[in-house]
């Protein structure tokens, strides 16, 4: 099969291989995963195209949409086709080929289980070989392969890791769309801390018919709240701006467009201690983005990673400007922008050369950053392109061009804005409630407190001896984090405890229910605190620092393995947890 693929395309692998330093075979292990997912979509078209007549595919569409638009949803595969071979698209597929996509790998489970290896994805022998040879070289084994290599190997053959590895979530089936519907006409606040009502206008055409009509109705009795949510509470258009703090262009870009927009930048919108990755990814729910270009942009990895959040939206381009400044003009020419790529690719080189040096459990967090490198290296170029193909201003002319692009958005009189003053500190108040994330709950209590309030979490929870998924469990990567798994009358309590030193540690707290179709336990209560204080034994106080609340989870298990995809901080996705010996 000839793919001509441009890197990641739809997989989210790029978790599960941060944990294993493979850069010279990852891009091939990516190709394998799919060049799999490609002969899933070839089949059923082949199937479909050779049967015509007597073949009816409907089980793999939502039964209103196939019923209501057959040839649509039969379009739906052939594109879903051309874009798993066409492009980068990370995890933006629109929500009915998500959805096609997810049915095809559950038929091919279903045929997995039954039929055992005649229905793995079979690794080429060479490819086998250079993971192995790989890991030889990391890890300094030469005699068996060892754990580490066996779990990618049987990653990449097994059809049931393909669903955890390749969706960021499931919103787009049924389970999910009842609850979020749900969350959306009773409680609003909880709503919106995981979705917008845009998102989820998005899924209705996956929707059964039920909670469509129900979700539908509801918009149009809500729709002047509709209208006022699609500017996030702001009749004002939002603006973000990434730069680089040695740019001189943006202190005057920011007065200008403060006049008329809502301007995000990170020396305004970033008090101390937020988090700053968070605000980095907020440039996706930003009206406009403005991308000031200069040479030291290019090179920064805060930067960069600013516009790969960016890039994950289908249609991106659409809303970006960009100012390039005249130290960066040389990105028009070709040389210079091989420069470039070359610069991140000797980046990653570097960092991934010096980690490798090290234990692997001490550097945890300094392979998040090697992820970040690595993504970049993969799409500089692709951003480079967009860049040199749009008509830029001049620098000179560029603030001028950008208020011009944003004014025709903005509402209300802007010809004298100190006259909606009284509005803009409203709009500022209402935009401030829903960083719903930034709100950090903060208390004191002494260790003994702390212990009693866990006492009653736990209230009724046991270590069930007959449930195999009870029982404390330790991750095997870091070897610093903990969790244990309770459960009472069929429902799932997980305390899962990451230590940051002696006198500090992460918990996060979530309960759930098993879904025999996904083989997990699914949360959507997750709690994730930050416990500080003295050290045990000790007589002060403990800080318990609450970073969010009701974050989604899911727990996947596979062997003997546990695989953590968390949708808020994604810290689960550096985890394999094997559970220990539990008396």
């Amino acid at each position: 099969m000839n793919m001509n693929m441009k890197g990641v395309s739809l997989m989210i692998w790029m978790g599960f291989l941060d944990s294993m330093p493979l850069a010279p075979v990852e891009e091939d292990m990516l190709r394998f995963a799919n060049d799999n997912l490609f002969s899933l979509v070839e089949m059923q078209i082949d199937l479909y195209e050779s049967l015509k007549d007597e073949y009816n595919p409907e089980y793999l569409f939502p039964t209103r949409k196939f019923a209501k638009e057959p040839e649509k949803c039969i379009d739906t595969l052939y594109e879903l086709r051309d874009t798993i071979q066409s492009d980068v698209i990370y995890n933006s597929l629109p929500p009915l080929q998500k959805y096609v996509l997810y049915n095809l790998m559950e038929i091919r489970i279903d045929e997995y289980k039954h039929y055992g290896d005649d229905f793995r994805f079979k690794l080429p022998d060479r490819l086998k070989e250079r993971i192995r040879e790989e890991y030889v070289d990391i890890c300094g084994f030469d005699q068996e392969p060892d754990e580490a290599y066996k779990t990618a190997i049987e990653i990449l053959e097994s059809p049931d890791e393909y669903i955890p590895n390749c969706f960021e979530d499931t919103d787009f089936l049924e389970e999910d769309l009842r609850k979020y519907v749900w969350l959306a006409i009773n409680n609003k606040d909880l709503f919106l801390r995981t979705m917008s009502y845009e998102e989820l206008d998005g899924l209705i055409e996956v929707m059964p018919g039920d909670i469509a009509r129900q979700y539908t109705e509801f918009r149009k009795k809500q729709a002047v709240i509709g209208q006022a949510l699609k500017k996030e509470d702001s009749s004002r258009p939002t603006v973000f701006l990434s730069y680089n703090h040695k740019s001189d262009i943006v202190d005057e870009l920011e007065s200008r467009l403060s006049e008329i927009a809502d301007v995000r930048r990170d020396k305004n919108s970033l008090g101390y201690w937020d988090n700053l990755t968070a605000f980095m990814n907020s440039i996706r729910k930003a009206d406009f983005a403005v991308l000031v270009i200069s040479d030291w942009y290019l090179k920064s990895v805060p930067c960069m990673y600013e516009v790969m959040q960016l890039m994950k939206d289908e249609g991106w381009n659409q809303r970006v400007m960009y100012i390039v400044e005249d130290n960066a003009r040389g990105i028009y020419k070709v040389q210079e922008q091989l420069d470039y790529i070359k610069y991140w690719k000797e980046k990653e080189e570097k960092l991934a050369e010096e980690l490798k040096a090290l234990d692997p459990a001490e550097t945890m967090y300094q392979a998040e950053e090697l992820r970040k490198i690595r993504l970049i290296k993969l799409h500089i170029g692709e951003l480079i392109e967009k860049v040199c193909t749009v008509n830029n201003p001049d620098a000179k002319d560029a603030i001028a061009a950008v208020v011009n692009r944003v004014l025709p958005s903005s509402t209300g009189n802007t010809t004298d804005p100190k006259t909606n003053n009284d509005d803009n500190e409203e709009n500022k108040k209402q935009a401030s409630r829903h960083e719903y994330n930034r709100i950090f709950a903060i208390r004191k209590l002494t260790e003994d407190e702390f212990r009693k309030e866990e006492e009653r979490q736990l209230e009724n929870y046991i270590f069930d001896p007959e449930d195999p998924l009870c029982g404390s469990w330790e991750d095997i990567v870091s070897q610093r984090c903990h969790m244990e798994i309770y459960r009472h009358d069929g429902k799932y309590f997980i305390r899962i405890q990451w230590a940051s030193s002696a006198w500090e540690y992460h918990e996060w707290s979530m309960s759930g229910e098993w879904n025999e179709k996904m083989q997990a336990i699914c949360c959507t209560d997750e709690c994730s605190r930050m416990i500080t204080g003295l050290e045990r034994g000790n007589t002060g106080k403990l800080e318990i620092t609450t970073l969010y609340n009701n974050g989604i989870s899911k727990l996947f298990f596979h062997k003997r393995e546990c695989h953590w995809l968390d949708a808020s901080d994604t810290t689960g996705y550096r985890c394999r947890f094997v559970k220990m010996n539990n008396k």
